[in-house]
């Protein structure tokens, strides 16, 4: 299985989710504009808010990982596609199930 790490532009997003907190049904409550940036978020990503490339930043064998395994801390650099602005990193998976009778 491999992470992968891409930047995306998405300003309705950010919008949406963080500068939420500028305006919350009339009240300001900006202080909480860091903490909501400090939390991940879980969400689907369009593929064209992707504004750069893909860069690898875990492997393993899903056959002989161990939970130590998966801690883990990971240089990267991605180059950006375009002159955008970038709101998130966004991190995604993939794995290929091998020993199937058929690859999967």
């Amino acid at each position: 299985a491999r992470m992968y790490i891409v930047a995306i532009e998405d300003g309705e997003y950010m919008s949406e989710k963080i500068n939420f907190w500028d305006n919350v049904y009339g009240f300001k409550m900006s202080c909480l504009k860091e903490e909501a940036m400090k939390e991940p978020l879980v969400d689907i990503v369009q593929r064209d808010s992707v504004v750069s490339d893909s860069a690898t930043i875990f492997s393993i064998d899903l056959y002989k990982v161990k939970v130590e395994d998966l801690d883990f801390e990971s240089n990267f650099t991605v180059k950006v596609k375009h002159d955008d602005y970038v709101h998130a990193f966004v991190s995604f998976f993939d794995c290929v199930f091998s020993k199937c009778h058929t690859r999967v």
